[in-house]
């Protein structure tokens, strides 16, 4: 359900509706066919975790049911993940809020800007999306340059005492760096703790790479 709600916001395109009904039935009833049928076995006294059983206790047919109930969840899986690759690709447009919601990541285009909203969002209700005074408001805020956030990553700093809108703040850009150092600080753990030295050496050299290209400024704080 959530891969389907947010398919629309994160990849800008709709999915096919008709076959994500009926992949919806076939994992709903896959489900129940297989899963409904292990409650009787058990109470008829087959034991968990029994690859093989004896022949004639009466579990034969339950569990033949469990089985192509099995097939069948795993078709309508399938279906599904098939179903989003090809809509990603081929569905049609979907616009920023195809689903009419009243949540503010309605608002803004789908897939988001990197800066998400240009300006800081007006909430006075729990579904803003149906304010539309509060978004003519937002539009009238974003056309006189208010506190826009229009570019890169930026966000919107506060005074201390007040917490009035003060100023706009550059913040870093997008990086793998991060993950990469995650990366080279498992390894070398995990090299510490087989006693590879010399793999720990290497880990421990890309580790530093990583530290220092993270901290490394970027040209506009440099010319700041």
């Amino acid at each position: 359900g959530g891969m389907f709600y947010w398919f629309p916001k994160v990849t800008g395109r709709l999915y096919h509706e008709r076959w994500a009904q009926a992949s919806f039935w076939m994992t709903f009833v896959g489900t129940f066919v297989t899963f409904f049928p292990m409650h009787i076995v058990g109470l008829l006294g087959m034991t968990r975790r029994v690859y093989t059983y004896q022949s004639g206790l009466g579990w034969g047919g339950y569990n033949l049911a469990e089985t192509i109930g099995a097939y069948f969840l795993g078709f309508g899986i399938l279906t599904i993940f098939a179903n989003l690759v090809w809509s990603w690709f081929r569905g049609a447009p979907a616009g920023p809020d195809p689903f009419f919601g009243g949540t503010l990541e309605w608002t803004i285009p789908s897939p988001p800007p990197a800066y998400n909203f240009a300006v800081i969002p007006t909430v006075s209700s729990p579904y803003p999306n149906w304010d539309n005074e509060d978004r003519m408001r937002d539009a009238g805020r974003l056309a006189r340059g208010e506190l826009s956030l229009p570019v890169d990553h930026e966000t919107p700093a506060t005074t201390v005492r007040e917490a009035r809108p003060d100023e706009v703040v550059e913040m870093p850009t997008e990086s793998a760096i991060p993950i990469l150092l995650a990366a080279c600080l498992c390894g070398f753990f995990a090299m510490l703790l087989i006693s590879a030295w010399s793999a720990a050496a290497v880990f421990a050299v890309f580790l530093l790479v990583c530290v220092g290209a993270w901290h490394w400024h970027e040209p506009e704080e440099a010319e700041a």
